[in-house]
């Protein structure tokens, strides 16, 4: 799985274009050796997670990876509830919410 943190990038010869928070998957083949990965602008970067494939259903939306749409259901439900871990939630901000690449200052 790829996912573009920022700019946009050409994968496999430009057979895939993706842009921001665009994600894309693929499946190995017995004669798969490489991935080919092309920066379409300047300061991209994505993310790339490698792994054996499960052979498991997925359903995804959002933040929320499961194996079924019931199971996505109940966790947004938990999620708007503030219930099974999401306790919190609604007030919560992350500490580095505004932080850019690039601009942390350097101390002397």
């Amino acid at each position: 799985m790829i996912v573009v943190h920022s700019g946009s990038l050409g994968i496999q010869n430009n057979v895939k274009n993706l842009k921001f928070s665009q994600v894309a998957s693929f499946k190995a083949h017995k004669d798969d050796q490489t991935l080919k990965f092309d920066a379409l602008e300047d300061d991209t970067r994505f993310i790339l997670l490698a792994g054996k494939p499960l052979n498991e259903p997925v359903a995804n939306y959002g933040p929320f990876v499961l194996s079924n749409q019931e199971q996505l259901q109940q966790a947004f439900d938990d999620f708007n509830q503030g219930r099974n871990g999401f306790e919190g939630c609604k007030t919560w901000r992350s500490e580095i919410r505004n932080m850019k690449l690039g601009s942390r200052s350097k101390s002397t």
